[in-house]
């Protein structure tokens, strides 16, 4: 048995009467002008199906073709293609009847070049069906991987940025509330949410949305947040996103003081041990300095070695090295300030090329880099 392939009404068949007991019946011209596409013709030309003729167009059949016979019904009787009950099925053998079907007029892909407004039908493309509902499965599949594997924490920002968690409940709610929230976004919505993971701002982000949810903050409106004590902590314009202007500002590393502060202060609320925080924070720039007193008395064979690489070099050699991290759904960078997500996705080629790209603009995070590998040189 051979193949059918099916044809159908895009819109909805009319009934010539409601009394009828049979589905509606529709009968497309089985002559009709159309564009002529075939190749270095222009112009109209008609299509005429005939059965028993090898070709669709009028000007190349056998049968004799005179437009007024036709007209005054005295030219051979034509057997117009049928859609019944919307549908029309024709075997994959008859490539004939296929061909007229897919260059007629009134074909959805046809309709606009022929100036065609009535009503049309459209192939039904099974193995492309296919293939898209498999690719809608791929596609939700690695939404679901993604925020299955996220931790609790990643999980959280991610729905505060997100918009399905709400500060005051970022407290409340459970791993799995949130899993089942964001999975529900990411199906109706999968840019936005890949958008959210991809966030360079989203820890600060985050840090915004606790200190609002613990008071530390106070939100003015839409425009504007301030501290408890009625000072501006930023403001923006009409229409313009108020938090992502103050993760703007705590990402700035000239306002660093003022990232601790708030960092202090959610802390404090929170109850916990700021005084050792505090020497963590100490400690770790005791660090910093040691480490770059390092590299200023090393020998200069190695210094010198790591200041004269190219960029690519020097991100295929720290990848090897292990300085950067994989975890998906994306690549980073460990720094004293956080993650640097530097690609979002598959294939180490594509993230190493959005590392270089975005080492060349970022000097300082450059620079770090420089001396994880150069102090990797120096342990190895």
């Amino acid at each position: 048995m051979s193949k059918k392939i099916t044809f159908v009404i895009s819109e909805r068949a009319n009934r010539d009467t409601f009394e009828k007991g049979y589905n509606a019946q529709w009968n497309i011209p089985a002559l009709i002008q159309a564009k002529d596409t075939r190749k270095g013709r222009s112009g109209k030309a008609y299509l005429r199906y005939i059965s028993y003729e090898q070709d669709i167009w009028a000007d190349k059949q056998n049968t004799e073709f005179d437009l007024l016979k036709h007209k005054h019904g005295n030219a051979v009787r034509l057997t117009k293609p049928s859609f019944i009950g919307g549908f029309l099925q024709v075997d994959e053998d008859d490539t004939l009847l296929l061909e007229f079907l897919r260059a007629h007029p009134y074909n959805v892909n046809n309709a606009q070049a022929n100036d065609h407004k009535g009503k049309k039908f459209l192939e039904i493309n099974n193995e492309q069906i296919a293939k898209d509902n498999l690719e809608h499965a791929r596609d939700e599949f690695t939404l679901m991987k993604a925020i299955f594997e996220m931790p609790f924490e990643e999980l959280k920002t991610t729905a505060l940025i997100t918009g399905v968690l709400n500060a005051r409940d970022m407290h409340s709610k459970t791993g799995d509330e949130l899993r089942n929230d964001l999975l529900v976004l990411s199906r109706r919505d999968p840019e936005g949410f890949y958008a959210a993971i991809d966030d360079d701002l989203a820890d600060y982000k985050k840090l915004i949305f606790e200190a609002l949810a613990l008071k530390v903050l106070i939100q003015d409106g839409r425009n504007s947040i301030e501290y408890t004590n009625g000072n501006r902590f930023v403001s923006v314009g009409l229409g313009d996103d108020v938090i992502e202007a103050g993760a703007e500002k705590l990402a700035d590393r000239n306002n660093i003081d003022v990232l601790n502060m708030l960092k202090r202060r959610i802390r404090q609320v929170k109850g916990e041990d700021v005084v050792a925080q505090n020497e963590e924070e100490l400690e770790q720039k005791r660090a910093d300095v040691k480490t770059k007193k390092a590299i200023k008395d090393a020998p200069n064979g190695n210094a010198a070695e790591v200041e004269n690489l190219t960029i690519e070099s020097l991100v295929g050699l720290a990848a090897d090295a292990g300085i950067f991290i994989s975890k998906s759904p994306y690549y980073s960078l460990v720094t004293n300030e956080g993650e640097v997500k530097l690609y979002l996705g598959s294939g180490k080629s594509k993230w190493k090329a959005a590392a270089v790209e975005y080492l060349e603009q970022n000097e300082e995070i450059l620079e770090i880099l420089k001396t994880k590998y150069f102090i990797h040189k120096q342990n190895s």
